[in-house]
């Protein structure tokens, strides 16, 4: 019996991420593990002004937005649609980190900042306002549009992190296992198999609702 190696693992695992550094030579702006997308500031000012009207995203990337107050007036920032749309990382006030399920608004009682970083998950226009002063103009949009179909955060092999832009095959030379985790975007069917041995079987496919 062939006995399974943590090396010969390992270098299933190198094998891979060679065919995946082939497929996309750079890193993937919305992983985990690389830098933000740094968006525009989003400053709103006691003279009733937002310094932003609209932002243009990409599905499956990471972003980070500060939004801030000059403190000269109290307000509710708030985006329902697009906060049900988006996978959010974190929001970060005074260096503290608060992790939500889901966000209603963020309030601004002083001056002050709110550091939010999210992935786009639907692609669509969701608007952003100040609540109780859209008729003033403060009032904006997110738009969204489809970059790919899933966003993957990770592929683990060996308690190893693999982090890519895009996938194109993981491949085994031992027993072995690779955990992959991942966010559906795009709503279809998807063929996965093992290649050269279809027409023995193997098989199946993602549907994503």
């Amino acid at each position: 019996m062939k006995k399974f190696s943590k090396d010969a693992g390992v270098r299933g695992a190198l094998a891979a991420v060679a065919m995946v550094m082939a497929a996309a030579p750079t890193l993937a702006e919305g992983n985990l593990a690389s830098k933000p997308v740094d968006l525009p500031e989003l400053m709103l000012t006691g003279d009733l002004k937002m310094s932003q009207s609209e932002y243009q995203l990409e599905t499956g990337k990471y972003y980070r937005l500060n939004i801030s107050s000059d403190g000269q007036e109290e307000f509710a920032w708030m985006a329902p649609e697009l906060f049900r749309n988006v996978w959010v990382n974190q929001v970060v006030v005074n260096d503290l980190e608060v992790k939500a399920a889901d966000i209603y608004s963020l309030e601004f009682d002083a001056a002050g900042t709110f550091e939010l970083t999210f992935v786009p998950i639907r692609p669509g226009r969701y608007d952003f306002y100040v609540n109780g002063y859209q008729r003033q103009g403060m009032i904006g949009a997110f738009v969204v549009k489809l970059f790919r179909n899933v966003w993957v955060n990770q592929v683990v092999v060996n308690d190893l992190e693999v982090k890519a832009a895009d996938i194109y095959s993981l491949e085994f030379d031992a027993a072995g296992t690779f955990e992959l985790t991942f966010v559906p975007i795009r709503p279809g069917r998807y063929d996965f198999y093992v290649n050269g041995y279809q027409r023995q079987g193997m098989i199946g496919a993602f549907v994503v609702n």
